[in-house]
């Protein structure tokens, strides 16, 4: 739920803003920045097949 929250602030963001709202995922969650904006910009949810 967070990370949605996360997801549209960061989709409209400038520049500026989108390092802060870095700072503050990070804070919150914990994770790692480079992982964090891997997440963040991700587009779709990820489908899983099973084999």
């Amino acid at each position: 739920m967070v990370t949605k929250i996360f997801k549209e602030k960061y989709r409209w963001a400038f520049k500026k803003e989108k390092s802060l709202i870095l700072d503050e995922f990070v804070e919150v969650t914990g994770y790692n920045r480079i992982y964090v904006r891997t997440v963040l910009r991700e587009t779709r949810e990820k489908i899983y097949f099973k084999k």
